[in-house]
């Protein structure tokens, strides 16, 4: 299965959604509205994979390998980002 395919469908499990952005060399996994991680101060979640303006097949599929672990160990997003 492809990488970011993976991560992708994790994410959607969870309610989340990924952003590719190979333009700044960063992968977002963001929360949905209203929810995070962290008591509700995460809402995204940032692997960058670029250095100094280079970007590798490599760096690109170390950081989707990193978001996936990274978003099933947190888990889903639950805690309230409202706290008014």
């Amino acid at each position: 299965m492809n990488a970011i395919y993976k991560l992708r469908k994790v994410a959607s499990d969870l309610g989340c959604t990924v952003e590719d952005d190979k333009e700044n060399a960063n992968l977002y996994v963001y929360a949905p509205d209203g929810k995070g991680w962290d008591e509700g101060t995460l809402t995204a979640l940032v692997h960058p994979y670029g250095m100094g303006g280079s970007i590798t097949r490599e760096w690109r599929l170390d950081a989707i390998t990193t978001a996936t672990h990274r978003l099933k160990e947190m888990g889903a997003p639950i805690h309230d980002t409202d706290k008014s």
